[in-house]
């Protein structure tokens, strides 16, 4: 899953006291953007696999990051930090929805990722594998993504467009990594474009989705 990642983002951002739009799209990618640090030092790896799925052609260990158990202390974590960093009158919607921002990256791997998602570290791995089946991922993804872009599009109509131009902006995106860019000889060569494209995408979110200012 990759830009299917965005949608709970969007649909958690129509909520009328919701963090920042750009905090979310973070939010949502942030067990990622901790994966793609701690490769660097071999905290965790991923190591070329030619049976694993080409979206992601890894044999991925990464069971503090990406079992459900450290998925949701990092998702707890990062609720109770933006706990403290809300204004007074939004901070139990803040810390809630940025946690669920974080908690349903796992989720939504689960679904195209092959077992290599446990529950907890030294678990058997999970993994439904539809990235296996493209003719079925890709479509859920864009499919995902265009429903959380309706959602909040619903609640905030002044950024109909700018909300469906990023939709268009990511779709491009996916579409050139997986069939024009030349696949990642290893994880760590991945990383650094990883790291970006999750910042450059928070940053337009941040122009397309932030709410209209309201006159006093």
């Amino acid at each position: 899953m990759f830009i299917g990642h965005y949608a709970p983002a969007l649909a958690l951002a129509a909520h009328p006291k919701s963090p920042p739009a750009w905090s979310l799209f973070i939010s949502a990618q942030l067990v990622d953007y901790l994966f793609f640090l701690f490769v660097f030092p071999g905290i965790e790896t991923g190591l070329p696999d030619l049976t694993a799925p080409s979206a992601l052609p890894f044999d991925l260990q990464a069971p503090l990051t990406h079992s459900l158990l450290g998925s949701a202390a990092i998702a707890v974590t990062w609720g109770i930090m933006f706990a403290f960093i809300a204004p007074a009158d939004r901070r139990p919607q803040w810390a809630v929805l940025s946690a669920l921002a974080v908690i349903s990256h796992w989720f939504l791997d689960w679904l195209v990722h092959r077992p290599d998602l446990p529950l907890a570290p030294g678990m058997e791995p999970l993994g439904l594998g539809l990235w296996y089946h493209p003719m079925i991922a890709w479509p859920l993804e864009i499919g995902l993504l265009a429903l959380g872009t309706w959602y909040f599009t619903r609640a905030v109509p002044e950024r109909t467009g700018r909300a469906w131009i990023l939709f268009a902006i990511l779709v491009v995106s996916q579409i050139v990594s997986r069939t024009l860019l030349p696949p990642a000889e290893s994880i760590t060569a991945l990383a650094p474009s990883a790291l970006i494209s999750y910042t450059v995408f928070a940053a337009i979110a941040a122009w397309a989705l932030r709410r209209p200012s309201v006159p006093a």
